[in-house]
């Protein structure tokens, strides 16, 4: 089952949906994804007033990994209105290739690794393939969609196919671990280096998704740190190690893209600043 496709919802959501994904495609051509190019000048459709965009310390490098799916442009554009470096490389033998030329030569030293949206299951992907290569290497990961489905099967979760898909369909999510800004919280757990650390309790986000992470079965390494009403697995924080994931999609516009952006930014922020344990593997 994917993890999006494209069906009839609202037509003035999915028109400006359409028009974000259009101008971050047109932004990704003209720019090459080079990485040394000023991104000062971006897409005034990406949603983002100037006054809204958090930048991220020191400029970081980004590797976004593509796993096919539509969204990646629009990702890579979002990264980069944060101040990030982006480069990105299709799954598989592109992604080895790029390993071996640039990660494991030291001409680029990502700061965080990506694992975007796609299609189908991680297993079409080799996903845990790309996250052990990441957990070797010691960097920081950030799964979105298919990238939080790979994490959870990588630690030894099981992932189960929703009753009814949600594709292109808004959606309240609740956060179950929260900070001082979250005033509406239930409860005060807080967690170091929470992606959602600073987000309301609850928010809106953009799902689209068949598949997702079997609670009853989600690995101990792994903390929920959100779930949709009816108790789907919305995102995930690795105990240990600086790894986290949404099932949304920060990056669509159906998620206010103040919210998306910063959740962006503390997994750039966040994760690039943890380390890993010295002897960090997978179990």
């Amino acid at each position: 089952m994917p993890c999006h496709t494209t069906i009839k919802s609202d037509p003035a959501a999915e028109e400006a949906e359409t028009e974000l994904k259009a101008s971050a495609l047109i932004d990704a051509i003209v720019r090459g994804d080079n990485p040394a190019e000023d991104v000062a000048a971006v897409s005034s459709l990406a949603g983002k007033p100037s006054n809204d965009v958090v930048m991220v310390k020191n400029r970081p490098q980004v590797l976004l990994v593509d796993h096919e799916d539509s969204f990646v442009h629009t990702l890579a554009n979002y990264l980069r209105q944060t101040g990030a470096d982006v480069v990105t490389t299709r799954s598989g033998t592109a992604f080895e290739k790029f390993l071996a030329e640039s990660v494991d030569s030291g001409k680029f030293k990502p700061d965080l690794a990506v694992l975007s949206p796609g299609p189908g299951s991680p297993s079409d992907f080799k996903l845990s393939t790309t996250i052990d290569a990441m957990i070797a290497r010691k960097v920081p990961i950030f799964g979105v969609c298919l990238g939080l489905q790979g994490l959870v099967e990588h630690f030894g979760g099981e992932l189960a196919i929703l009753d009814y898909p949600m594709h292109g369909k808004p959606s309240p999510i609740q956060r179950t671990y929260h900070d001082s800004e979250a005033s509406s919280a239930s409860t005060s757990s807080s967690l170091p280096d929470d992606v959602l650390r600073g987000l309301p309790a609850e928010f809106t986000v953009a799902r689209y998704h068949s598949l997702h992470g079997k609670m009853a079965q989600m690995p101990k390494e792994l903390i929920v740190t959100a779930k949709s009403a009816d108790g789907i697995v919305m995102a995930i924080q690795h105990a240990t190690m600086p790894i986290a994931a949404v099932q949304f999609h920060p990056e669509s516009i159906l998620t206010l893209p103040k919210n998306g952006m910063k959740i962006l930014y503390n997994a750039l922020e966040n994760l690039k600043s943890s380390s890993y344990p010295s002897n960090a593997k997978k179990d």
